[in-house]
């Protein structure tokens, strides 16, 4: 895969943060609100998220340590599983998902549900890096379904 990581930041004003989230690999872009337009990309791939020395060049970043007026975080994740209906009691037993903090969320428009999980040490970054409850976490089929029109 082709990567250009870039800074074009020349001022301050609203951005959003875009995070995609992999097994081993973490990528963002930074856009600007008013006029979507990506300013930074910065790719950190090889990463164990275990791993303190690694997450600590993340943890770093002085992109990272803006005021976003949003951020999104895009998981993609190959243990992903899909329900008609809510069941949290099931999301215990769905395989890949034992050692995982444990996310599920319906899918616009349709009755879907998507059961996905993070490691401890990737949720653990996302607090450290933004906060709590301060950023949406999305599964990327998600992603992909809200461009289906529903009827």
């Amino acid at each position: 895969m082709y990567q250009r990581d870039f800074e074009a930041i020349h001022q301050e004003g609203n951005f959003i943060l875009s995070v995609v989230l992999m097994a081993d690999s973490f990528f963002y872009g930074i856009y600007g609100q008013n006029n979507n337009t990506l300013n930074v990309h910065k790719s950190y791939t090889n990463v164990h998220f275990s791993d303190v020395a690694l997450v600590s060049k993340i943890k770093d970043d002085l992109q990272l340590k803006r005021i976003f007026d949003k951020i999104e975080i895009i998981v993609m994740s190959g243990n992903s599983h899909f329900l008609p209906y809510q069941n949290h009691e099931l999301i215990n037993q769905l395989p890949g998902l034992e050692l995982k903090n444990k996310k599920t969320q319906k899918f616009q428009g349709m009755e879907v549900f998507s059961y996905f999980g993070i490691s401890r040490h990737q949720e653990s970054l996302l607090n450290f890096l933004f906060g709590e409850g301060k950023y949406e976490i999305h599964h990327f089929s998600n992603l992909l379904a809200s461009y289906y029109i529903y009827e």
